[in-house]
C-alpha cells in the first residue's frame, strides 16, 4: 500500500476534529500543539487537554507520521526554485557552436535567448524590479521621465536666466 492510499485510509478513520487538528498541526509543526487546537477547534475551552488527548490517539500519530513523510519528500523552498532558475539561466546563456549541414563548426555561436529572457523576467518579478499586474494603455513603452507641467512665466524666467549665464 502506498503512502497516499494509507493517508486516505487513516483520514477516514479520524473524526472531523482529529483531522482538522492534524492538518492545522502540520501547517506549522514548531508552533505549540495547543495553538493547533485553538485554530482547528476555536470552540474548545481547554486546548492543552484536548491536544494531549488527540495526540495520544494512535490513529492520529500514524496519520501524522505518514503525512510528515509525504511533506518531507515533496518540500520545496523558494531558495530551491531560485537556484534552479539561476542554473537554467546559466545553461541558456552558454554559447553553443553553430554547425553546418555536415556537422562542422561554422565559427559562429548562439544561445537560448528566449529562455534567458523569460528567466530574467521571472527573476525581475521576484525581486520587484518589474511592476506586475499593471496594464498600461501604451504598447509596452517605458516612460523615461514623468510628465511635468510648468508655468509659462516660470519657464521664461528660467530660459532668460540660462541665456544670461551661458
Amino acid at each position: 500500500m502506498d503512502e497516499y492510499s494509507k493517508v486516505l485510509e487513516l483520514a477516514d478513520q479520524l473524526t472531523d476534529e482529529e483531522f482538522l487538528f492534524c492538518e492545522e498541526y502540520l501547517k506549522n509543526i514548531t508552533a505549540p500543539v495547543a495553538l493547533s487546537v485553538v485554530r482547528a477547534l476555536p470552540y474548545e475551552e481547554m486546548p492543552h487537554r484536548k491536544a494531549e488527548c488527540i495526540l495520544h490517539n494512535p490513529k492520529v500519530r500514524d496519520y501524522l507520521d505518514v503525512r510528515r513523510k509525504i511533506i518531507r519528500r515533496t518540500y520545496i523552498t523558494k531558495d530551491d526554485v531560485l537556484l534552479r532558475i539561476m542554473n537554467t539561466l546559466d545553461k541558456c546563456t552558454q554559447p553553443v557552436a553553430v554547425l553546418d549541414k555536415l556537422g562542422h563548426p561554422t565559427g559562429e555561436y548562439t544561445m537560448d535567448s528566449k529562455g534567458a529572457t523569460k528567466l530574467l523576467e521571472m527573476l525581475a518579478k521576484h525581486f520587484g524590479i518589474v511592476e506586475t499586474g499593471k496594464q498600461s494603455n501604451e504598447s509596452d513603452s517605458v516612460s523615461v521621465a514623468p510628465k511635468v507641467s510648468v508655468n509659462k512665466d516660470d519657464l521664461n524666467a528660467f530660459i532668460d536666466k540660462f541665456n544670461a549665464e551661458y
